[in-house]
């Protein structure tokens, strides 16, 4: 039986690319694998990967992110009702076994290889994770390729946005989501 979960999660972003939205819809960000592990691509991924980011049940969060993080007079916090099925959700937040599965991929002596190549490709940096982005990215692809997943619509985990003036913190303000597939999108409105 599928078990569907509503969430509520804010995104933040331009308010120009808030009239896009009002119109077009969103559009989420999908990997290119034809150049992912030789570093073409155009854009690296986020924390989590590939996806249309947001914080689950915080405005406030939302909104000092975008405030510090960018140099925009006008901006937009998006309010987005979420349809998950628990099943093809990467838990990194409260499900154990998500955290275990990924360990032991990171851990994976055969994947040695290309963990390196990916290393060389991807950094992480205090403000973005790409490195990360890109090791769940492959996670991902060997759990579609290898398990009974078939698909996995978005990626959860306790994050640590920078916020803060005076200090850089490692300890989470915020649970993040990136959403990689649109229909588990099913309301969206301005905040």
């Amino acid at each position: 039986m599928v078990t569907l979960v509503k969430q509520i999660i804010y995104h933040a972003t331009a308010k120009s690319n808030w009239e896009k939205i009002r119109t077009t819809g969103f559009k989420i960000p999908k990997n290119d694998w034809a150049h992912f592990y030789m570093g073409g691509t155009r854009k690296k991924p986020g924390s989590l990967g590939y996806g249309l980011y947001g914080f689950w049940e915080d405005t406030e969060l939302a909104r000092l992110f975008i405030s510090n993080t960018t140099s925009l007079k006008e901006h937009a916090i998006i309010r987005l009702t979420l349809e998950v099925e628990e099943e093809q959700t990467l838990n990194f937040f409260d499900r154990l076994e998500d955290i275990k599965l990924f360990r032991n991929f990171v851990l994976d002596s055969n994947l040695d290889r290309v963990i390196m190549s990916l290393r060389k490709l991807y950094r992480n940096s205090f403000k973005q994770h790409a490195l990360d982005g890109a090791l769940i990215e492959s996670f991902i692809r060997k759990l579609k390729r290898d398990t009974e997943f078939s698909q996995i619509d978005c990626v959860i985990s306790a994050t640590s946005t920078s916020i803060y003036k005076r200090v850089e913190l490692f300890v989470p303000n915020g649970v993040e989501y990136c959403i990689r597939t649109k229909k588990i999108i099913t309301q969206y409105e301005l905040e």
